[in-house]
């Protein structure tokens, strides 16, 4: 039988009174629809995942969601606890050397910075589409105005009043990309990258499976498993 202590934001998990580790509890307020955790347990135990999420669910009052690697042993236990994976993200850190192919710059591009008009298109054309892609796996809770004072001060996009595509740069972090035009973004993503690579020998970016963008970017590349993280996600 178990049994948990909750003290702030880390619950002590208890088995036929012996500590076997503990689950640490956060939110996030741009995405607020869900109870964020993080697992620390001496086993994974599938015959005990159903009553442990139970017991937190009910502690927490809301639904779960653990971002966690992917360890066959962690999803055994969170697929019999009642989770499903809605979503595994890579990270990459990559030079020019992992293309595939050699880019082709077939696109101009501008630079937007924080204060100007063209900023606040490209901060809206982000927006919508990281809410839209999000939707169903993390729901984006935040405002526009909330959302844009997380993103960083440099942009590049293509150069129109408003922008098709657009990048949100911190230095050689390729941190957002959106787009209007799916099917010209493939265009853009070469040209984004030919830039990024004129201007760094490494370029680092998260790209989630749920974002059509992001796997663009990520097929350009030979990229391996190790590093990605799946989002697991358990009903109310």
């Amino acid at each position: 039988m178990l049994s948990i202590l909750r003290r702030g934001t880390e619950i002590q998990i208890s088995c036929a009174d012996q500590a076997i580790g503990t689950v640490t509890v956060s939110r996030n307020p741009m995405h607020d629809q869900h109870c964020n955790l993080t697992l620390e347990l001496t086993r994974y135990d599938p015959s005990l995942a159903g009553e442990l999420f139970q017991l937190l669910r009910r502690e927490l009052g809301m639904p779960l969601k653990v971002t966690a690697c992917t360890m066959r042993s962690l999803h055994a236990f969170l697929t019999a606890g009642g989770f499903a994976r809605k979503r595994r993200c890579w990270e990459l850190e990559v030079s020019a050397k992992d293309l595939i192919s050699p880019l082709c710059a077939a696109l101009p591009l501008t630079t937007a910075r924080r204060g100007s008009r063209l900023y606040d298109a490209c901060c809206a054309l982000l927006y919508d589409h990281y809410r839209t892609t999000h939707a169903a796996i993390s729901p984006l809770t935040a405002t526009p105005d909330e959302f844009r004072t997380h993103l960083p001060d440099t942009i590049l996009c293509t150069p129109d009043d408003h922008p098709r595509h657009c990048a949100f740069l911190e230095e050689n972090e390729l941190a957002y990309t959106a787009t209007a035009d799916p099917n010209t973004f493939p265009a853009f993503a070469q040209s984004l990258l030919h830039e990024l690579f004129r201007r760094y020998e490494t370029i680092t970016t998260e790209c989630d499976d749920c974002d059509s963008c992001a796997m663009t970017v990520k097929a350009l590349f030979r990229v391996k498993d190790d590093g990605s993280w799946d989002t697991y996600l358990c009903a109310p």
